[in-house]
C-alpha cells in the first residue's frame, strides 16, 4: 500500500507539471519527453483533453491514462481529472498545496512487480547527507480531495488479489515525502477521511467510515463511525456462497486511539499505543454448517496464530469497549434458520496485548447473556508465537433458562419449557486444542422437549420423547442436598484444527461442562 501512495503522488505531481506546461505552449513530444524522464521509457500517459486556468489555478483533463508498455498493462484510467487551488509559490520551499483535487470514473490497476527491477551491483560510495537525499518536494499538502466511482485492483505477480469497487472518498491529507533526519524533526502529518466507502470480497461487502482523523503529532486517531456490512443480509450472503464461510457484520463507534509511536511500526513494523476506546461495538458472526467445506482450505487458527500472521506487532496498554453487543448465529446441517447467543451491553476491558511477549493479555468484561442476565467474565490468553494458553473465569447470576431457547430450538430442536439457574459459576483452562476444567450450574424445574426445526411445532411422538428424556435423560434438578453438595459438571474439549475456528472452540468448551451437569448419563 506504501507503494501504491507513493506511486500515486508520482502520478499526481507528473500530471500537474504536464498540464501547467501548456500553459507554456510545450507541445506533445516536449510534454512526453518530460513524462517519460520521470516516469521511465516503459510508461505512457495519455489524455483526451485538457484545459488550464491560471488565474483559478486549476486545470481539468478527460479521458486520462497510464500505461506500462511492455507489458501493455492499464495502471490508470480516468473519465475526469480536476485540480483547483495549486500553490505555486510553495514550489519554491520544496512545497506542493492543492485545494482540491477530484477523479471520477477511474480504475487504478496497482501492480508493484511492474516497478520491481534487479538493481546492478554497483561499487560502494560515499553515503550522502540527507539533504542530498531530499526529493524535490518535501511536503504535500492536499485540502479537499474526492475520489466518485471508483475501481481499484492490487495485483500479486501479476494476478488480481483484491478488488474494491464502487469507491467514494472525500477527505484531506498532508504528509512529508522526505526521509531521514528531516522526517523525524518535521512530525506534522495529518490524514481526514470525511466519509469513505467500498464494495470488496466479490461485492459480498460494503464497507464504509465516516469522519476519520489522523495526527502524527499528537500521536492520536479518532473516528466517528466504520461499517462492515454483508450485501443482502445473512440470506443474500449465504445464498452467494459455494463453501463454508462464516459472515461478519460490524459497526464500530466513537473510536479513539492515543500515545501511537508511528514510527516504530515504519521502522520496526510495530504498532503501539497506549490506549484504545470505542464508545460503542456491534459484531455478529454467523455460520452456516449446510455449506460444504471448501477443499485445502486453509485451517481456523487460534488467537495467537491468527495475530502471529499479520505482517506487525501490537503493543497496546489498554483497549476499552464501553458499550458493546455480541453474537453468534448458527445454523445447523439439517435446520431452517440460525440459532443465536447474545451478549448484550457489555463493558470489557483488555489489558497488556504484547504479540512478542509471553506473559498473557487479560480481559474483564461485564455482559448481559440474551440480554436477561449478568454475566462476569475474566480470560487471560497468550498471544506471542508459540502454545496458546487460556484461562477463563466467570459468574453468571441468576436468569430464567428459557432464555436460551434462541439456541436450541433452531440449532437442536430443543425447547426449555422451564427451568430456573439460580448461579452458575465457571473455570476452565485451554492449552492448544484441548480445554479442562469445571463448572457448577445451580438450578431446579428444568423442562424440556422436541420441536421441528422449522416451524418449531411438538407431536405426540414428541410428547413421549419428552417425557422420557425429563424422566430418565435429564437432571432436572442440581440444588444443595442436605450435605451442601450438588453435581459438578466436568469441562472436556477437544478442538477439531480442522473445523473449529476459536469462538465455536470457546463455546464448545462451557457446553461440554453443560452438558456433563445437565445429563444423567
Amino acid at each position: 500500500m506504501k507503494k501504491l501512495l507513493t506511486g500515486l503522488v508520482v502520478v499526481l505531481l507528473l500530471l500537474t507539471a504536464g498540464l501547467f506546461a501548456y500553459v507554456s505552449s510545450l507541445n506533445g513530444d516536449d510534454i512526453a519527453a518530460m513524462l517519460t524522464k520521470e516516469l521511465g521509457a516503459g510508461f505512457q500517459v495519455e489524455m483526451a483533453d485538457a484545459s488550464v486556468s491560471l488565474m483559478r489555478r486549476s486545470a481539468e483533463m478527460s479521458d486520462i491514462s497510464i500505461r506500462h508498455i511492455p507489458s501493455g498493462h492499464l495502471l490508470f484510467r480516468a473519465a475526469s481529472f480536476r485540480i483547483e487551488g495549486l500553490s505555486l509559490s510553495g514550489l519554491l520551499r520544496k512545497r506542493m498545496e492543492i485545494s482540491h483535487l477530484e477523479a471520477s470514473d477511474f480504475l487504478a490497476d496497482w501492480d508493484p512487480s511492474l516497478f520491481q527491477t534487479p538493481a546492478p551491483h554497483e561499487p560502494e560510495t560515499e553515503t550522502k547527507s540527507d539533504t542530498e537525499n531530499q526529493p524535490s518536494i518535501r511536503k504535500i499538502i492536499l485540502h479537499d480531495f474526492r475520489l466518485r466511482e471508483g475501481t481499484l485492483v492490487l495485483r500479486n505477480q501479476g494476478e488480481a488479489s483484491e478488488r474494491y469497487s464502487e469507491i467514494a472518498f472525500s477527505g484531506g491529507f498532508a504528509f512529508n515525502s522526505a526521509e531521514g533526519s528531516f522526517a523525524q524533526k518535521n512530525r506534522d502529518t495529518s490524514v481526514r477521511v470525511d466519509t469513505l466507502g467500498f464494495y470488496f470480497s466479490d461485492d459480498r461487502y460494503r464497507f464504509s467510515l465516516a469522519d476519520f482523523r489522523f495526527s502524527q503529532q499528537a500521536g492520536t486517531v479518532s473516528l466517528a463511525a466504520l461499517q462492515l456490512v454483508p450485501v443482502g443480509g445473512y440470506a443474500g450472503f449465504m445464498r452467494a456462497r459455494d463453501f463454508r464461510t462464516d459472515m461478519y457484520e460490524i459497526d464500530l463507534r466513537n473510536l479513539r486511539i492515543s500515545g501511537i509511536d508511528d514510527l516504530a511500526f515504519l521502522n520496526e513494523s510495530l504498532i503501539i499505543a497506549d490506549s484504545v476506546f470505542a464508545g460503542s461495538l456491534f459484531l455478529d458472526v454467523s455460520a452456516n454448517l449446510k455449506l460444504p467445506r471448501k477443499a485445502r482450505v486453509r485451517n481456523p487458527k487460534l488467537l495467537n496464530h491468527m495475530v502471529q500472521g499479520l505482517p506487525f506487532h501490537f503493543e497496546v496498554g489498554i483497549i476499552q469497549i464501553e458499550n458493546g453487543n455480541i453474537s453468534y448465529s448458527e445454523e445447523a446441517a439439517d435446520g431452517f434458520r440460525p440459532g443465536t447467543i447474545r451478549f448484550s451491553n457489555t463493558t470489557a476491558n483488555l489489558r497488556g496485548i504484547d504479540t512478542r511477549s509471553d506473559v498473557p493479555a487479560v480481559l474483564t468484561a461485564a455482559t448481559y447473556l440474551q440480554n436477561h442476565a449478568e454475566l462476569n467474565t475474566e480470560l487471560r490468553f497468550t498471544l506471542s508465537d508459540g502454545p496458546f494458553r487460556l484461562q477463563g473465569s466467570g459468574r453468571l447470576d441468576p436468569f430464567d433458562l428459557k432464555q436460551l431457547n434462541s439456541i436450541f430450538m433452531d440449532l437442536a430442536g430443543v425447547e426449555i419449557t422451564g427451568g430456573n439457574a439460580h448461579e452458575v459459576d465457571f473455570l476452565f483452562e485451554m492449552l492448544d486444542d484441548q480445554a479442562s476444567g469445571i463448572i457448577r450450574m445451580h438450578y431446579e424445574d428444568l423442562k424440556i422437549r422436541p420441536v421441528d426445526k422449522d416451524d418449531h411445532s411438538h407431536s405426540r411422538a414428541g410428547s413421549i420423547a419428552a417425557f422420557l428424556a425429563n424422566e430418565i435423560l435429564l437432571r432436572s434438578n442440581n440444588i444443595p442436598d442436605s450435605d451442601g453438595e450438588l453435581k459438578t459438571g466436568e469441562i472436556r474439549h477437544e478442538r477439531n484444527p480442522a473445523e473449529d475456528p476459536f469462538f465455536k472452540y470457546l463455546w464448545q468448551t462451557l457446553r461440554s461442562g453443560i452438558f456433563d451437569t445437565l445429563l444423567r448419563i
